[in-house]
């Protein structure tokens, strides 16, 4: 995928990422992106909320679960700051230290 040739790119020093646009129900991006991603960068996270289904523990099908185990991993984070907004179905905004 491109992600991937834009990591290799990025580990041989070809190229440092400033934003990213990552969709939640790829979590494996997060880390992707978070290692592209330049010190003080911004990453944007679409549809965190879920129409709400994330806080509804009779929600447990597989998308529901993937937002949730991302908005974990990124709670728990240290090397970022997190601020999630109401915009859209949930926009998590992640600044990398």
């Amino acid at each position: 995928s491109t992600l991937w040739f834009r990591l290799k790119a990025k580990l041989i020093g070809l190229r440092f990422f400033s934003c990213f646009l990552v969709l939640a129900e790829y979590i494996n991006y997060y880390d992707l992106s978070l290692r592209l991603l330049r010190p003080n960068g911004l990453m944007a996270i679409d549809n965190t909320i879920y129409t709400g289904f994330v806080i509804d523990p009779t929600k447990t099908d597989i998308n529901t679960a993937t937002i949730r185990a991302l908005n974990d991993k990124i709670k728990l984070d240290q090397t970022v700051d997190v601020c999630q907004l109401r915009l859209g179905d949930g926009t998590t905004f992640v600044r990398k230290k």
